[in-house]
C-alpha cells in the first residue's frame, strides 16, 4: 500500500499531472484537460487495474499519444481534489464510449468503487418498485458517481474503449456534480418526455390510416414514424437510454464482441429511419412514374444501407472510421439533394 501511494505521488509529479480542483468556482459541468489528465495506451486491452497502478510512469498527456485507434483501449487518469467545506458527490458522462470501467482510489491508496458502464446501460431497477415500501439499501445508483469528502484527494481511473465504426475519441469526460445536474436536468427531461409524446401520436394517427387506407404512401408514413419514435426511445442521452434505463433490461448483454445490444437496436433503428423516410417519399412523390432512374437510384441506396448496417453492427474492423461512414454520410446528402 505504501508503495503504491509513494508511486502514484512521483508519477503524478513526474508527467505533470495536476489535480482537478473542486471549490466555490467550479461549473455544475466540468471536465479535465491537458493538464489535468493523463493517458496510458493497451492496445491489446489485457491490462486491468492491478496492472495499470503499476504503470503509473507510462501514463502521457493527452496531446503525446498520437493518432487515436478504435481497436485499442485507453486508461484515462485524474486526480480529484476537494478544496470545499462540504462532501461532493460527482457523476461521469460516458460519452459515446462503447465501454467504460471505472475504478476510484482514495487517499489512502485503496480502490473503493468499480464499475462498468458505457453503452450497456444500466437499468433502472428502482423505477419498477414503490418507493414507500422500497429500502435503498440492497441496491446501488445506476449512476457511475463519485464520493469525494471535504478536503480529500481521489485517484480516478477510467478505461475507455470506442466502438470501431461509430467512434468516440473524446478523453476529457464531463463530470458534474450530481445533485445540482440532477436538478438541472429536470426541464431537458421534460422536452425529451414532449418529443417522444408528439412522435407517438402522429404514429399512432399514421398506423390508423394505413390500417384505414391500405396505400403504399400512408403504409410508409407509418412505418417511417415507427422507427423515428424508436429512434428518440432509444439513443443515447445525457444520463442514459430511456428504453433500456425503464423498460428493457440489457444490461450487460452484447450483440457480438464489439456491440453492445442497446447499440445494435439504436443502429437498427436509426438506419431503419433513414431508409423508410427514401421509402415514403419516394412513394409520396410518386418518383417510380415520373422519374424511373433515381426511383432505382434509391433502390439501391437502400441496399446500400442495409449492407451498411449489417457491416457496423456484425464486423470488428479495424478501417479508419471516415472511410466507413463518409460514404453512408454522403449517399444520404446526395439522395435527399436529388
Amino acid at each position: 500500500m505504501l508503495l503504491f501511494l509513494v508511486a502514484l505521488f512521483l508519477s503524478s509529479t513526474a508527467y505533470g499531472l495536476e489535480p482537478i480542483i473542486l471549490d466555490d468556482q467550479t461549473p455544475i459541468m466540468f471536465s479535465g484537460d491537458n493538464k489535468t489528465t493523463a493517458i496510458f495506451v493497451d492496445p491489446l486491452g489485457r491490462f486491468d487495474f492491478e496492472d495499470v497502478k503499476n504503470k503509473l510512469s507510462d501514463f502521457v498527456e493527452p496531446a503525446a499519444i498520437g493518432e487515436f485507434e478504435a481497436k485499442n483501449h485507453y486508461w484515462i487518469h485524474h486526480n480529484i481534489q476537494n478544496m470545499l467545506d462540504v462532501d461532493k458527490v460527482i457523476s461521469v458522462n460516458p460519452l459515446f464510449w462503447g465501454q467504460v470501467d471505472m475504478t476510484v482510489v482514495n487517499q489512502q491508496g485503496q480502490a473503493v468503487e468499480s464499475i462498468r458502464f458505457g453503452s450497456n446501460v444500466p437499468y433502472n431497477y428502482l423505477s419498477q418498485l414503490n418507493s414507500k415500501h422500497t429500502t435503498a439499501g440492497p441496491y446501488s445508483s445506476q449512476f457511475p458517481l463519485v464520493t469525494i469528502k471535504s478536503g480529500e484527494q481521489i485517484s480516478l481511473f477510467l478505461r475507455v474503449k470506442s466502438h470501431p465504426s461509430f467512434i468516440e475519441n473524446r478523453f476529457y469526460l464531463p463530470l458534474s456534480d450530481h445533485a445540482f445536474q440532477s436538478q438541472a436536468r429536470r426541464f431537458t427531461l421534460y422536452l425529451e418526455g414532449s418529443f417522444i409524446g408528439i412522435l407517438l401520436a402522429l404514429f399512432i394517427f399514421g398506423a390508423f390510416n394505413a390500417i384505414k387506407n391500405r396505400d403504399r404512401t400512408n403504409i410508409t408514413y407509418g412505418v417511417w414514424l415507427f422507427f423515428a419514435a424508436g429512434v428518440v426511445i432509444a439513443e443515447w442521452n445525457t444520463d442514459g437510454q430511456r428504453l433500456f434505463e425503464f423498460f428493457i433490461n440489457a444490461e450487460d448483454i452484447k450483440t457480438n464482441n464489439h456491440e453492445f445490444l442497446s447499440q445494435t437496436v439504436v443502429a437498427f433503428f436509426g438506419y431503419g429511419q433513414a431508409i423508410m423516410y427514401v421509402v415514403f417519399a419516394r412513394s409520396f412523390l410518386g418518383l417510380k412514374e415520373k422519374f424511373p432512374l433515381f426511383y432505382k437510384i434509391t433502390n439501391v441506396y437502400v441496399l446500400w444501407y442495409l449492407c451498411h448496417f449489417l457491416f457496423t453492427t456484425t464486423v470488428d474492423h479495424s478501417f479508419d472510421h471516415r472511410l466507413v461512414l463518409y460514404p453512408a454520410i454522403l449517399s444520404t446528402i446526395c439522395i435527399l439533394s436529388g
